[in-house]
C-alpha cells in the first residue's frame, strides 16, 4: 500500500509539476507579448500626438496666412513689375542727383526667382561727398525695400569720395 501511494504522490505531484511548469510558461508568452504590444500602442501614441501637434501648426499658420493675406497683397504692390525697373533706375539717378552726386547706373545679369520674385544685379557708381553718399544710402534702404544693397566700395579722391554699390533689385514676373 505504501508503494502504491508513493506512486500515485509521485504521479500527482509530476503531473502538479508539469501543469504548473505550462502555466508559468504560458504566462511568461504572454507577458511578453503584452509588453510588445504595449510598446507599440505607445509609439502609435507618440506618433498621432506628434501628427496632432504638426495639424495644429498647420491650421494656426493657415490662420497666419489668412491675416498676412491684405500685407502680402500691399508688398506685391510695392515690388515693380519687370518692366517698371528703368523707371526704378531714373528714381535712383534722380535721388542721387538731388543728394549732388554724380551717377552712373547700370543692369547687370538676372537671377534666378526667390520667392516668387525675380531679381537683376545692379551697379551704381557714385562720386561726391562722404556724408552726400551715406544720405543716399539710407533714403534708398528707407524707400525701396525691393532693393538690396549688398557691397559698397568707397575710394577718396582728393575732397570727394569715388563710391562703387553693388546689389540686386527684386521684381514681379
Amino acid at each position: 500500500m505504501t508503494r502504491d501511494f508513493r506512486k500515485r504522490l509521485t504521479i500527482s505531484v509530476a503531473v502538479a509539476a508539469g501543469i504548473t511548469v505550462a502555466l508559468l510558461s504560458l504566462l511568461f508568452l504572454v507577458g511578453r507579448d503584452v509588453q510588445s504590444q504595449a510598446g507599440n500602442i505607445k509609439s502609435a501614441k507618440d506618433g498621432l500626438k506628434t501628427r496632432v501637434q504638426q495639424l495644429n501648426d498647420l491650421a494656426r499658420l493657415r490662420e497666419e496666412a489668412k491675416l498676412a493675406e491684405p500685407d502680402l497683397a500691399k508688398l506685391r504692390q510695392i515690388v515693380p513689375q519687370r518692366d517698371e525697373l528703368f523707371s526704378v533706375r531714373r528714381e535712383l539717378e534722380q535721388l542721387a542727383s538731388n543728394n549732388n552726386l554724380a551717377v552712373s547706373f547700370t543692369f547687370g545679369s538676372e537671377n534666378p526667382k526667390e520667392d516668387n520674385l525675380g531679381s537683376i544685379n545692379f551697379e551704381l557708381k557714385l562720386q561726391g561727398g562722404e556724408y552726400e553718399v551715406g544720405s543716399f544710402i539710407n533714403q534708398v534702404e528707407s524707400r525701396y525695400p525691393f532693393v538690396r544693397i549688398s557691397s559698397l566700395d568707397m575710394v577718396r579722391q582728393e575732397n570727394k569720395f569715388s563710391s562703387t554699390l553693388g546689389g540686386k533689385i527684386l521684381f514681379n514676373e
